[in-house]
């Protein structure tokens, strides 16, 4: 069953800030910081609908989030990373 995630990300600098230092609050609440610029360039843009045709229509558990795989998965593979 293929269900729409929620078009908002959350936010992991707010619920970490108390575990981390001003320093690194700030790094992770840049919007120029490498997974904000990931975030809005890559995985807000992935188009999920082309994924429905995998998934049957009322039977099965709802998906994990399509785009957050993909977007890791474009992460690796330009990296060259392994699995």
């Amino acid at each position: 069953m293929l269900k729409k995630p929620q078009p908002t990300q959350v936010n992991l600098s707010k619920s970490i800030s108390h575990q981390v230092s001003d320093r690194k609050s700030k790094i992770l609440e840049d919007p120029a910081s490498w997974q904000n610029v990931v975030y809005d360039k890559v995985t807000r843009n992935i188009d999920e609908d082309i994924f429905s045709v995998l998934f049957h229509k009322g039977n099965g558990r709802p998906n994990n989030a399509i785009r957050e795989k993909e977007a890791m998965m474009i992460l690796k593979e330009g990296n060259g990373w392994s699995d």
